[in-house]
C-alpha cells in the first residue's frame, strides 16, 4: 500500500513540473523562446500545449518565417485530428500572409 502510494506521490510531482514549464513559457514575453518551446512540444508529441502556444505565436510574428513554420505545424496536427474544414483555414491563412 505504502509504495502505491509512494508512487502516485512521484508521479503526480512529475506532471506538475511539466505544467510549471509550460506555465512559465505561456506567461513568457520572450517570443522566440515560445516558438522553440513549442517546436520541441510538437516534436515530442506534446500537441496541446504547442497549439496553445503555435496559435499566439501565428498572430504576433505573421509575415516572418516562423510564422509560417507555426501555421504549418497546425495544419500537420488539424489534418492528423482529421479536421478537415479547419485545416483549410489555416492553409487559407498561410497563403494570405
Amino acid at each position: 500500500m505504502k509504495k502505491n502510494l509512494f508512487i502516485l506521490v512521484c508521479a503526480l510531482a512529475l506532471m506538475s513540473s511539466c505544467a510549471t514549464e509550460f506555465n512559465r513559457v505561456y506567461k513568457s514575453g520572450d517570443y522566440d523562446y515560445k516558438y522553440e518551446f513549442a517546436k520541441q512540444c510538437f516534436a515530442e508529441g506534446k500537441f496541446t500545449q504547442a497549439i496553445s502556444l503555435l496559435q499566439e505565436l501565428v498572430t504576433i510574428q505573421k509575415g516572418t518565417d516562423n510564422a509560417q513554420e507555426c501555421l504549418y505545424m497546425l495544419v500537420l496536427f488539424v489534418l492528423s485530428q482529421r479536421i478537415v474544414c479547419r485545416a483549410g483555414f489555416f492553409l487559407y491563412r498561410s497563403v494570405a500572409i
